[in-house]
């Protein structure tokens, strides 16, 4: 993320966090990201902005968690990235749909890819 410019934040609950190129909120627990999460922000480098929801576990991504992203580029598809984490790393099945484009699945074992479909 970037600099923070806003914080109405805690080291325990509920905390919202407003940064320069974007926003995320959620539970913490001793200053953890811990429970339901969401952001919402910019991506530079790619030249899209996100929206991510999810559930950590004392700062590991954990559960079910969905991405969208939208380019700035009209002529690419809003995509949707689906799938598990397990201790902060993506594993099992994961979904990339596109608008009008064929759902493509990404298999992980331990956070690295093993096939593509």
């Amino acid at each position: 993320m970037g600099k923070v410019i806003n914080i109405n934040s805690k080291q325990e609950g509920y905390a919202k966090i407003l940064h320069k190129s974007g926003w995320e909120k959620g539970y913490k627990t001793r200053g953890k990201w811990d429970g339901f999460y969401q952001s919402m922000g910019l991506l530079p480098t790619t030249k899209a902005s996100y929206y991510v929801k999810g559930n950590f576990n004392m700062g590991l991504e954990t559960g079910h968690w969905e991405k969208i992203i939208i380019f700035y580029d009209r002529s690419k598809s809003i995509e949707v990235h689906s799938g598990k984490y397990s201790k902060g790393v993506r594993v099992g099945q994961w979904k990339i749909c596109e608008h009008g484009k064929s759902v493509r699945q990404v298999f992980y074992e331990q956070g690295k890819i093993k096939k593509t479909t």
